[in-house]
């Protein structure tokens, strides 16, 4: 399981959602769609007090995370919510969407925040090497880690101490010496949710 930690398309497809979502100007222009949809722009900037440039920026930042949905009628461009991409967010997340899908996740920024935070140390060149360490070797001493990837003892705690934090890895202590491992039960369960996540969410 934990060998397809490292399925970048799924883990930059999940970092764009989240980072998306959690933009201000982008949380604001979800609120007025899903309140007042399908709507059009004109609308749009009305009720946001965006300036147009502003709107069709953050408009193509919505629509290039699949979060919303862009049609044309005569001359007028409408946007609505993607309810099934919503939805599947919202599964991804574990929160439940029997209410507005929007709103929900909106009352759950903290696991979105999570999710991008743990995707950002997915994504990070040196942050995967101590992880691809870690698990050909566990447990293992930071000072192994060390010796395998080259990075700095500095940089290497630094980052050991936030795969602790994200629960990403476990600290464990044998006969006074620190060791470290991947928390396989949070891992295997986050990797199971993002698969079914790309799936679903990529259709």
């Amino acid at each position: 399981m934990l060998s397809h930690l490292y399925n970048p398309n799924s883990i930059k497809r999940l970092n764009f959602v989240c980072k998306t979502f959690l933009n201000p100007h982008c949380q604001l222009l979800l609120s007025k769609i899903s309140q007042n949809q399908p709507i059009y722009v004109s609308q749009l900037q009305i009720l946001t007090n965006l300036s147009q440039p502003i709107t069709s920026q953050y408009l193509a930042l919505l629509k290039k995370s699949n979060l919303i949905i862009k049609e044309k009628k005569s001359r007028e461009v409408y946007y609505q919510i993607d309810e099934r991409r919503m939805n599947i967010f919202c599964d991804f997340l574990e929160i439940d969407t029997r209410q507005n899908g929007f709103s929900d996740i909106c009352s759950h920024l903290s696991r979105v925040k999570e999710s991008f935070f743990i995707t950002k140390l997915l994504l990070n060149k040196k942050r995967a090497q101590i992880i691809q360490a870690i698990i050909k070797e566990q447990p293992i001493q930071i000072k192994n880690i060390i010796k395998i990837t080259g990075i700095s003892q500095s940089l290497c705690t630094q980052y050991m101490q936030s795969f602790v934090k994200e629960k990403i890895a476990i600290r464990k202590k044998y006969e006074g010496v620190y060791y470290f491992e991947i928390n396989t039960e949070f891992v295997s369960l986050f990797i199971e949710r993002l698969t079914k996540f790309d799936l679903e969410y990529k259709k």
